[in-house]
């Protein structure tokens, strides 16, 4: 559509194609997406990732790769912006995974037609997937579906096809028009209140906590993250809303000296006045350990007091065991840091390698059941003697912490009925006789 239209506009087009490398079928997508341009005569870009290394959140690095692919083509063949396909089922589809994991208000609200600071345009979000399908079909334009789309194993696609379906039967209006009608709306607010919240730092630098008290509320929160990101940068970015209204709740009671935020950042009163971000990333122990672990490997290591530790990772298929039977062994194994313990998850949500560490510095976990919880203060709860919680082993999935062994496991990756593997991390600091059960 956009080529007919380019020729009305007198527009400069080109057309981008990122293989992720991760489907058997990609690299014929990849030929037949050539091909279909290179029949228009339009200027092609084509490029494809290393492989995926298990590290991060797949749909993350996915992400993060194709759009600095789309950055990197646009800046040296010195186009004004990248254009996306995105529609307005996907505006709808983000609005709601935004609200139910509590991320609403943020510097990205949700997908916007317009986003300057990336040079994104994104024009058919007023269009629905339907539309799009029967104008190709009318044009005889070819298009392949990604079967990775109907994998109900991805959160984004419970809400597509089972979610939204069942929101538009058991409601009387058109519900994915008027998602994308209120996301439109927030995002506006949303960018309006950022800039605000600029503004005022600018105006009021160097900002102290007197004037922060004389702003409006929706501002104060906003005021303090911008704050802490000039003063300890794209780190801070990672601070949520719950965080900062904290922060600003010891404040107003006067119980506020200093604070741990998390992802390695304090927030140090040094004066009555004056608002001091610090961040530190290093390891809070010296003795220093970092190793990586898959399916069916341990990871090893020593307390300081000599005894050792060991971490397995198995994957288990879902079997006929059935969903209650595996929160129940849940419950029953979760253990004990100072002997041993078991943590199931979907293994299917996972990255393929997690990595071990001791804790970091201020850091906050995302507890099952509980919301975000500083890890200090969970090692408190289950009385981990000080001289170990420096050296108690945190699986990581990414930047997250997945799970402390004996002491708390992350909302992350929670077995579902649908599951169909699992993943069993068992911890045993030293031999015993019991046994965790396999399937």
């Amino acid at each position: 559509s956009l080529r007919h239209i380019s020729q009305e506009l007198i527009v400069e087009l080109g057309a981008a194609h990122f293989n992720h490398g991760l489907r058997a079928e990609s690299d014929d997508e990849a030929i037949a997406v050539a091909e279909y341009v290179n029949s228009l005569s339009l200027p092609f870009y084509t490029g494809k990732a290393e492989s995926f290394s298990g590290e991060e959140n797949l749909e993350a690095w996915a992400r993060k790769k194709r759009y600095a692919f789309l950055e990197q083509i646009r800046s040296e063949e010195e186009f004004d912006y990248v254009l996306t396909a995105h529609h307005a089922g996907d505006q709808a589809e983000t609005l709601l995974m935004r609200l139910v994991s509590g991320r609403l208000a943020s510097t990205g609200f949700t997908i916007a037609a317009q986003d300057e600071k990336r040079r994104l345009l994104r024009p058919m979000l007023g269009i629905g997937r339907e539309e799009i399908e029967t104008y190709a079909n009318e044009h005889q334009i070819p298009f392949v579906e990604d079967a990775s789309n109907f994998s109900l194993e991805r959160s984004r696609n419970r809400f597509r096809h089972i979610i939204i379906p069942f929101l538009q039967e058991k409601t009387s209006s058109d519900v994915v028009p008027a998602l994308r009608v209120a996301s439109e709306r927030l995002n506006l607010d949303e960018e309006y209140l950022w800039d605000c919240a600029e503004k005022v730092l600018a105006a009021a630098a160097p900002m102290s906590w007197s004037k922060l008290s004389e702003l409006p509320e929706a501002l104060k929160w906003r005021v303090l993250k911008r704050a802490a990101v000039k003063q300890v940068g794209e780190q801070a970015e990672k601070l949520g809303y719950e965080t900062l209204r904290r922060v600003l709740f010891e404040h107003a009671e006067g119980n506020l000296s200093s604070l741990d935020l998390g992802f390695g950042i304090r927030l140090n009163r040094e004066s009555e006045e004056k608002i001091r971000f610090a961040c530190n990333l290093e390891v809070a122990s010296t003795e220093v350990f970092r190793e990586t672990l898959r399916a069916g490997e341990e990871v090893q290591w020593r307390f300081r007091d000599g005894s050792t530790g060991v971490i397995q990772a198995t994957v288990l298929e879902f079997g006929a065991r059935g969903y209650r039977q595996w929160i129940e062994d849940s419950a029953r194994l979760e253990g004990d840091f100072s002997s041993e313990g078991a943590a199931f998850f979907d293994a299917n949500t996972l990255p393929t390698q997690l990595m071990i560490t001791p804790r970091f510095e201020g850091e906050q976990m995302r507890v099952f059941s509980r919301g975000s919880r500083s890890v200090k203060k969970l090692m408190q709860e289950k009385s981990v003697p000080r001289d170990m919680r420096d050296t108690l082993p945190i699986v990581r999935a990414g930047s997250d912490v997945l799970w402390i062994p004996g002491v708390a496991r992350s909302e992350l990756s929670p077995l579902r009925e649908e599951s169909r593997e699992v993943l069993c991390l068992k911890y045993r600091r030293k031999e015993i006789n019991k046994e965790l059960p396999v399937t």
